[in-house]
């Protein structure tokens, strides 16, 4: 097993494949890119992984939205991100 970290830049509605074994660590804007980071083996099978961002008071999809990441404050606006991850298996 191969483990590294890598970034993905993600925003409303971000679907991405990953490598097998991956796991959020942490979500931060980059500059002005909203970013996540995630310990991954990438020796192993991918997955496809979703992203949902609902703001502070905003409603968003019932159902499995996956696991909470973090929550970040957009720079240089007024705006607050709680961000979900869900990892679908393949």
């Amino acid at each position: 097993m191969s483990k590294r970290i890598f970034k993905y830049e993600i925003g409303l509605g971000t679907v991405f494949d990953v490598p097998h074994d991956f796991k959020p660590l942490s979500v931060a804007y980059q500059g002005t890119v909203l970013t996540l980071w995630a310990e991954v083996d990438v020796t192993g099978l991918h997955h496809t992984v979703s992203v949902t961002l609902a703001g502070t008071g905003h409603q968003y999809e019932d159902g499995d939205v996956g696991e909470f990441i973090g929550t970040v404050f957009q720079p240089g606006l007024p705006l607050v991100w709680h961000v979900f991850v869900k990892v679908e298996a393949q």
